[in-house]
């Protein structure tokens, strides 16, 4: 008894150790990749693989149990030759499941539902009793299987043929060219025959259900992709468009600009310019006095041209932004902005932004836009670009006219000199 458990114990061992060596480790990958679907570079082929792999599994299951019935079920006559039947369909499927395994999917689609029909046939004809036969009972199968593997033509095909065959069948039975069978299939095999195919039907609606999800959620997938697409091009074309705006509006600034010399000439010619380029109705000028927090208006035009000479303590308590280097102050409601020192003097102004003008050494003052429309974030880009281009030219100017008046007082200094050493030479001789 001993010896027995002994040796039942190790050919337990030897199983496992034979389970965990590494032979059996890459039998069992091998078998799980071919168990598994194939994958191809083409996504559409993919998703066909995968339903036939799935499908020729399925009916390989069936096939099995329809073998196992006709081989216990003795009692009937035709269980031998049904036997054999089933095992040509499971090398049929074994040949398919090859076909689909090397890439020919459609090709293998096209031999499986061409020899599964003519199964069916020859069951119909010669194994049992014409359109009431099992064979005829499930030519629905290739219809189904065609639709969803080989496209609509395909089962409109199987359709016609499976009405020409039963209505060939009847034909040969009433015509007396077909002679019933008189030993017809055991109850035991027809019931699962078309158990079977019930389970085959259902596979087939449930891939064609799986396909039609995954065909929804592709097309979800691409909507959602080209919305992004669209959002992206759209932005892309309004950064475009507000970049070309941008450019245009700082190329006319500086063309208006070089057509004055002095501060007095090119500060009204700036403030023109900007009411025109943003079609707003008042611009100014304001300079930086004492501390920075002071600032006296220079220059006026448009609805503004009384605060020129006016004088404001601090920025108004506005939105700020920073774009860049610049600073903003915006508000698209400043009638309702009762703190505004010149707010009775707006003028039908109802959105003002203005932008620090910052030199390359210190703060000059600020330039003003009214509008009596909202000021859109676009254009506080496009008046950043032009507070910037403003202030270096400025400051240019402002270093311009110094130069020049320090050259005039050296020149005067110069002249000074030389007269005073004229008359020194003088009372020397």
């Amino acid at each position: 008894m001993e010896n027995r458990v002994t040796k039942i114990e190790g050919l337990i061992s030897q199983a496992r150790a034979l389970a965990q060596s590494p032979q059996a480790n890459m039998l069992s990958a091998w078998s799980k990749r071919q168990l598994s679907p194939p994958v191809f570079a083409d996504l559409e082929k993919t998703r066909l693989a995968r339903l036939s792999h799935v499908l020729i599994q399925v009916s390989f299951i069936v096939v099995m149990f329809l073998g196992l019935v006709t081989f216990f079920d003795v009692t009937s006559p035709l269980s031998p030759l049904l036997f054999r039947v089933c095992l040509w369909v499971e090398l049929l499927l074994v040949f398919v499941f090859v076909f689909v395994r090397y890439g020919q999917v459609h090709f293998a689609n096209q031999i499986l539902n061409f020899f599964v029909l003519m199964v069916f046939v020859y069951e119909s004809i010669y194994l049992d009793n014409g359109i009431h036969s099992i064979g005829y009972g499930l030519l629905f199968l290739s219809v189904i299987h065609a639709g969803i593997l080989l496209g609509r033509r395909a089962a409109f095909i199987n359709a016609g043929l499976g009405i020409v065959i039963g209505s060939l069948l009847q034909y040969g039975q009433s015509s007396g060219y077909l002679h019933l069978a008189t030993v017809l299939p055991s109850d035991y095999f027809r019931l699962a025959a078309y158990g079977g195919g019930l389970t085959i039907a259902a596979s087939l609606i449930y891939l064609a259900m799986e396909s039609l999800h995954q065909a929804i959620l592709r097309l979800r997938q691409n909507e959602e992709v080209q919305v992004e697409t669209n959002r992206r091009l759209q932005y892309e074309i309004s950064e475009r468009r507000a970049h070309e705006r941008e450019q245009a509006a700082v190329l006319a600034m500086a063309s208006a600009m070089r057509e004055a010399a002095t501060y007095a000439e090119i500060v009204p010619i700036i403030l023109a310019k900007t009411m025109e380029l943003f079609e707003g109705n008042a611009s100014a000028l304001s300079r930086f006095v004492g501390n920075n927090n002071d600032q006296i208006f220079e220059f006026s035009c448009g609805a503004w041209q009384s605060w020129e000479g006016s004088r404001l303590n601090k920025f108004p308590a506005w939105e700020k932004s920073t774009i860049g280097n610049n600073t903003l102050y915006v508000n698209n409601a400043v009638g309702k902005d009762l703190n505004f020192p010149l707010a009775a003097q707006l003028n039908q102004v109802s959105a003002i932004a203005l932008v620090v003008l910052e030199g390359s050494e210190l703060q000059i003052g600020a330039l003003w836009l009214g509008s009596q429309q909202p000021i859109p974030p676009a254009e506080l880009q496009i008046l950043t670009a032009i507070g910037s281009m403003v202030a270096n030219a400025l400051q240019r100017i402002q270093l311009h006219t110094e130069t020049r008046n320090r050259a005039e007082q050296l020149a005067a200094i110069n002249r000074l000199g030389q007269f005073i050493a004229e008359k020194l030479d003088l009372v020397k001789i």
